[in-house]
C-alpha cells in the first residue's frame, strides 16, 4: 500500500499475508521519487511504536525562516536532538526517522517547514550525504498520519483479537 505521492513524499507499508503478531512486512519511505528503505522484512510492530513517538512531536517542526546550507541544518539538528538537552536556537525538530534495525531504520529523516514551505532533510546511515527535498507544506503529515491509522488498524486486529490486519500489497497511489 502506497500513501501518498511516491513523486513528492509517500509511505509504503506491506504487510506480508502469513504474518505473526509481530507484524513482518516492508516499510518505506519515498522522497521525492527515491526510495528510501530496502525491500527487507521488517516488524511493522516496531515501526508503529516508533511512529507513535514521533507522531506526538510533531509541532515541533516548525522554523521562523529556513536558511543556509541543508548539511549544516541537518547536523545542527542531530546534534540538538541526540547529543544535547538544549534546543534553543534550533530551527524546528520534527524527526520523523523510524528507529528499528535494518530498512527505514538505516535512514535519519527530518521534516521542517517554514512560513510558505516544508523541507524534508535525509541520508542514509552516518556516513551518507545529506538529501533536501521542498515540498508543500502538509503534504508529509497528511500522509503519515494516514500510514499510522493503517498501522494503528493493523496492530488492533491482531493485538486484540480482531480480524486479521489488511495485507496491504495495493500499489494504488493517494495524490497528496
Amino acid at each position: 500500500m502506497i500513501i501518498g505521492n511516491t513523486k513528492n513524499f509517500a509511505v509504503e507499508i506491506t504487510l506480508y499475508e502469513d504474518h505473526s503478531p509481530l507484524l513482518e512486512g516492508e516499510f518505506s519511505y519515498w522522497i521525492n521519487s527515491e526510495k528510501l528503505g530496502e525491500n527487507e522484512t521488517v516488524y511493522l510492530n516496531d515501526v508503529y511504536m516508533s511512529m507513535i513517538w514521533f507522531s506526538q512531536d510533531n509541532d515541533r517542526k516548525y522554523a521562523e525562516e529556513i536558511r543556509g546550507n541543508f548539511t549544516e541544518i541537518f547536523n545542527e539538528l542531530y546534534d540538538n536532538i541526540y547529543n544535547s538537552e538544549d534546543f534553543e536556537g534550533c530551527p524546528g525538530r520534527y524527526d520523523i526517522s523510524v528507529n528499528i534495525c535494518g530498512g527505514i531504520g538505516r535512514y535519519r529523516v527530518f521534516y521542517i517547514e517554514d512560513n510558505y514551505y516544508g523541507y524534508l532533510l535525509y541520508k542514509k546511515n552516518s556516513n551518507g550525504t545529506v538529501n533536501s527535498f521542498k515540498i508543500k507544506k502538509g503534504k508529509v503529515g497528511r500522509a503519515l498520519k494516514e500510514a499510522f491509522s493503517v498501522l494503528d488498524l493493523m496492530y488492533e486486529n491482531v493485538h486484540k483479537g480482531g480480524i486479521r490486519s489488511p495485507s496491504g500489497n495495493s500499489k494504488n497511489e493517494n495524490n497528496y
